[in-house]
């Protein structure tokens, strides 16, 4: 059931000419592989469908957030226009997406080099980031239209 707080931030969302109420959760490792949980989504609220996001100015830890035109199902999140871009501020030594579709996912980790992470066929967990020790990082990633965005786990 979804959690009805009101968001965290300062973000804009547009759907319809409402503001929905719910925000969503990145999942951990032990967690079943879905981005479309109800909390720790660092922008606006947001709804099934599709929807334009904006990066909030400021973000919490441990949240992440979606920017540009997205449409968000049950189990993943996909650009519908061209490159959309998510915002990860986590705590951990590795992080890997789940991702399906085809394209090439471009992360970079706190302001670091863009490193190409290519996309093909049905969806399975690919290693964004392999620092090792476990730190606060932010993580940038830019999506585009054709690939499938399904969450994050850490390690």
């Amino acid at each position: 059931m979804p959690d009805r707080r009101e968001p965290r931030s300062d973000a804009s969302c547009t759907h319809g000419g409402r503001r929905p109420d719910s925000e969503s959760r990145i999942h951990h490792a032990r967690d079943v592989p879905r981005v479309l949980q109800q909390r720790n989504f660092a922008g606006s609220a947001y709804p099934d469908g599709a929807s334009t996001f904006h990066l909030p100015g400021t973000q919490p830890a441990d949240t992440f957030a979606l920017d540009g035109s997205w449409t968000i199902g049950s189990q993943s999140a996909t650009p519908t226009e061209g490159t959309g871009r998510m915002r990860l501020r986590y705590h951990a030594g590795t992080v890997r997406m789940v991702l399906g579709g085809t394209g090439t996912v471009k992360v970079r980790q706190d302001g670091g080099s863009w490193r190409d992470v290519d996309v093909s066929g049905v969806p399975r967990s690919y290693a964004v980031v392999t620092a090792g020790d476990r730190s606060d990082a932010t993580l940038e990633v830019q999506v585009p239209a054709g690939v499938d965005v399904y969450s994050f786990t850490f390690g």
